[in-house]
């Protein structure tokens, strides 16, 4: 997992990046995150992920730098962003998926969405609307890329029907559906952000990022337990984690 490791311009409510527990990545320039990701085994690893905590994309150019950058290592290179990327971008993004695609690799965009009548309160301004986010999906998709939906995290103030709304406005659109827990913080700031106690949780680490703090973390089993039926109903594939959802994207698309 890869970041430039700067500040993000967006407030989403519910963000842990924002929380004064989060420890935040090295800030780091274009060729000095190459020159890290040089430093690891080649072997060691299949997939490069370009982080959406400090959301990467906001300066689009110097993003799609990035990922024509990390090219050189001939891996699969997946992304989540909330930014509504300019059709030149996406064009860029295409042509890179079809070179990866050439040695067993492909380039994966996920747009983040987990809301719809309640995002203006969970992602105010600047953050984009939810209406550009699903043209976004639909751009990309038309351009051939997989498009994973990022549905995450679940919120427990955010009504079941809104994530029906998303799914049902973007089902022809997408590979897969990726859901995610809620990371609180042990002080309750994410909390008073959302306006609501998060009921039963488990206080642990992070997973995916070493983070010295442990976190209060809202499974969201009834949005998952939603979310995860719907998709059955309409054939898509819906993980909780990045990883599973990229292999089996790979697997049917490539072969592998």
């Amino acid at each position: 997992m890869v970041s430039f490791g700067e500040p993000c311009v967006y407030a989403c409510r519910y963000c842990y990046a924002s929380a004064p527990p989060f420890k935040g990545y090295p800030r780091r320039a274009g060729q000095e995150i190459i020159k890290a990701v040089e430093g690891y085994a080649p072997d060691s690893f299949d997939n490069i992920y370009v982080s959406c905590d400090m959301e990467s994309f906001v300066d689009q150019r110097r993003a799609l730098d990035l990922l024509e950058g990390l090219m050189v290592f001939r891996k699969t290179i997946h992304f989540t962003t909330k930014v509504p990327l300019c059709d030149d971008i996406v064009g860029s993004i295409a042509q890179l998926d079809t070179v990866a695609r050439t040695w067993g690799g492909m380039v994966i965009p996920a747009v983040s969405i987990c809301a719809t009548s309640s995002a203006s309160r969970l992602e105010p301004p600047p953050v984009p609307s939810f209406e550009a986010r699903f043209d976004l999906v639909r751009r990309l998709s038309a351009k051939g890329l997989r498009v994973v939906l990022a549905m995450r995290p679940f919120i427990p103030t955010v009504p079941l029907s809104e994530y029906d709304e998303i799914l049902g406005s973007l089902a022809g659109h997408i590979d897969c559906v990726l859901g995610g827990v809620l990371f609180a913080d042990l002080g309750g700031l994410i909390e008073r952000r959302l306006g609501s106690r998060l009921g039963d949780c488990d206080e642990r680490l992070m997973y995916f990022v070493e983070q010295p703090q442990r976190w209060k973390v809202y499974e969201g089993t009834r949005e998952r337990a939603h979310v995860a039926a719907r998709c059955r109903e309409i054939g898509l594939e819906f993980y909780m984690t990045s990883p599973p959802a990229i292999e089996s994207i790979k697997q049917r698309c490539l072969g592998e």
